[in-house]
């Protein structure tokens, strides 16, 4: 069977969870980026960092890259925690 990925449904999924805080984003962060980077060969590591104080500059870069929502963006990272 094969199952078709539907980015609305995908979304849908996402409203369901709570967003993780940013001390619980740079504790899972090496993770989490392995995860992007397995999903987008296209993004690198470089592009993929996290500063604290500087996580909404990285939440727009994925915005822009993906052409998603900040807020699906979130849930879209904290479901990959």
């Amino acid at each position: 069977m094969h199952i078709t990925f539907q980015w609305h449904d995908f979304c849908e999924e996402f409203f369901k969870h709570k967003n993780m805080d940013n001390s619980e984003m740079h504790e899972k962060w090496p993770e989490i980026r392995e995860k992007i980077i397995k999903l987008h060969p296209e993004m690198t590591q470089e592009e993929l960092v996290l500063e604290i104080g500087r996580e909404e500059e990285l939440f727009l870069k994925l915005q822009k890259k993906l052409g998603k929502t900040n807020k699906e963006i979130r849930n879209w990272l904290s479901l990959m925690g």
